[in-house]
Formats: C-alpha cells, sequence, structure tokens
C-alpha cells in the first residue's frame, strides 16, 4: 500500500479589484492579492493578505496592451503625470479586516471536517 504523507494544508484565496485613480478616473488597472490562511508551526490559524500583481492597465480608454505597471507609471512620470500616490494609497486600502478574518473562519471550519489522511492511502497495483 502506498501512503501519502499530509504535511500541511493552506487555503489560498485569489482577490482582484479594479482600481479607477486621477482626477477623472483616467488611470484604471486590475489589482491582484491573495489572502493565505495557514496553521502555523505551534498549530495556531494564521492568516495574511499579500499584494501580488496588478494588470490589465487602460489609461484616458485606451488599454495599454500588456505593459508591466512599474514600467507604465514610469512613462507617464516621464510626461509629467503623478499618480504613484493615489495608486498606492489605493492599492493599500484594497483587503478589509473583515475579508480575511472571514477566509481564517472558513481555513478553521475546514480543519474541523473529515481530515485527508482518510483519503491519502491509496493501492498499488
Amino acid at each position: 500500500m502506498k501512503k501519502n504523507k499530509i504535511t500541511d494544508q493552506t487555503l489560498m484565496v485569489t482577490v482582484e479589484n479594479t482600481v479607477k485613480v486621477g482626477k477623472n478616473k483616467e488611470l484604471e488597472f486590475l489589482v491582484e492579492h491573495q489572502i493565505c490562511a495557514f496553521t502555523d508551526y505551534m498549530g495556531n490559524v494564521k492568516c495574511s493578505a499579500d499584494f501580488v500583481d496588478v494588470r490589465d492597465i487602460v489609461f484616458n480608454g485606451k488599454d495599454q496592451g500588456g505593459d508591466d505597471f512599474a514600467y507604465f507609471m514610469r512613462k507617464l512620470r516621464e510626461m509629467g503625470l503623478h499618480y504613484d500616490d493615489e495608486a498606492d494609497k489605493a492599492i493599500d486600502n484594497l483587503i478589509p479586516v473583515p475579508l480575511v478574518e472571514a477566509v481564517k473562519r472558513r481555513y478553521e471550519a475546514v480543519l474541523e471536517m473529515n481530515s485527508l489522511e482518510v483519503y491519502a492511502g491509496e493501492e498499488e497495483k
């Protein structure tokens, strides 16, 4: 009998938000975060939200064709347009604490279900 040993469990939730900044909301982009719920080495359930990516940039209604966000923002600065502070502030405030807490509660509920060890064993043929 082949035995799979489960050593860790994690719940990953991807969250996407469309952000619009500028006086007339002329700069739009999609921001991706991941909320990760896990059990630490002491057996405590922990949860964190991490920034992943910015993509799908649209400026004045024109899709920027997959430009890297940092590269695109640098191009705007070179043209004398400064959106950095407003964009950073918008990105920093996207994931509300109640959402992180809800993911943590969901993970705790998953841990209370039947152990995955029940399903880990496979018969060798």
